[in-house]
């Protein structure tokens, strides 16, 4: 027979530590497999606690392994680590004290609930069943770093029966967890877009219109989304950024779009762009004809492993 535990009095005890920490981890924002100082914070935080703790896994993952008195299965709970390239604007007293780093996809908020779970159920080991292996993932932004902690054994050495990742959802309010067996969040696919022209003759006058231009491959990739992404699986688009720099007599005229998209289950993407590209043609009418020639024969789905360790986790034991 289970008997449930009451855990509102220890949750209450812990939360000004957890926000403390948690601000403490917003303030000090790390990249991609530059997360050092975020590792060792939180290694040092579950060995505090008397858990057996491993780092440097894939990079700079960490592993803490709380064992329960009596045998039993094996939990993983993951949150990642990784910050935003993008500045704060906040104002807040606890604002990202690194330039151009920002936690604003709550990176720091999944480290910290992860580090409570820990310091919540350490104090009931005599009572656990089992154990629990408190995952720490870099690189969750650029979606690398749960490959490289697989491609570095982690799931041959926890063999978890289920795995639970972490992340914030503001659609949520607080208090409330949402729990969806198998995978949950879709997988994208980030391409890079370089258009250029030529550099016009200093006796001749300027022909095309390179801004232009990419304003008509934008529009061309969302008509291929509408025209050709209509299908039972869902389709995810997004153009996250376009510039565009039109010199004078004698300078390249370039632009560049980068572009979000994923079809298809977690684990899966269609890449609008499969590599970075670059066109270059001579005059307006024939450059958007090339770009949008090139969009539509190099649109393919491409396998993606180990996307998120959330969605790779979760699937394999919970399948």
């Amino acid at each position: 027979m289970t008997t449930l535990v009451d855990l509102s009095h220890d949750i209450k005890a812990l939360k000004p530590g957890l926000v403390a920490l948690r601000r403490e981890l917003h303030q000090h924002p790390e990249l991609a497999f530059e997360e050092v100082w975020t590792a060792a914070t939180l290694a040092g935080r579950m060995r505090a606690l008397g858990l057996v703790v491993q780092e440097g896994i894939g990079g700079t993952g960490v592993l803490a392994v709380l064992e329960g008195a009596n045998p039993g299965k094996t939990l993983l709970i993951r949150a990642a680590m990784d910050a935003l390239p993008m500045a704060e604007t906040t104002g807040r007293a606890y604002a990202s004290q690194l330039e151009n780093r920002n936690h604003s996809c709550g990176h720091d908020a999944h480290a910290a609930i992860v580090a409570g779970v820990a310091e919540v159920l350490v104090r009931y080991r005599d009572r656990i069943a089992g154990r629990l292996a408190f995952v720490f993932q870099p690189a969750d932004e650029p979606m690398r770093g749960a490959k490289r902690m697989i491609e570095d054994g982690l799931l041959e050495q926890v063999r978890p029966d289920m795995s639970l990742s972490v992340h914030v959802l503001p659609m949520a309010h607080a208090g409330q967890a949402v729990i969806q067996r198998g995978p949950l969040w879709a997988s994208w696919d980030t391409r890079m877009l370089k258009i250029r022209g030529p550099a016009p003759s200093l006796d001749a006058p300027m022909t095309g219109d390179i801004p232009r231009v990419a304003a008509q491959v934008v529009t061309a990739l969302y008509n291929l989304v509408e025209n050709e992404g209509q299908s039972t699986e869902p389709v995810i688009f997004r153009v996250r950024s376009l510039t565009a720099e039109q010199g004078g007599h004698g300078t390249p005229s370039q632009a560049a779009a980068e572009v979000h998209m994923g079809r298809g289950a977690p684990g899966q993407a269609t890449g609008a762009i499969t590599s970075q590209s670059t066109l270059v043609s001579s005059w307006p009418r024939r450059r958007a004809v090339s770009c949008y020639s090139v969009l539509q024969t190099r649109r393919r789905v491409s396998p993606r492993s180990g996307t998120a360790l959330a969605s790779t986790l979760t699937r394999t034991p919970c399948s």
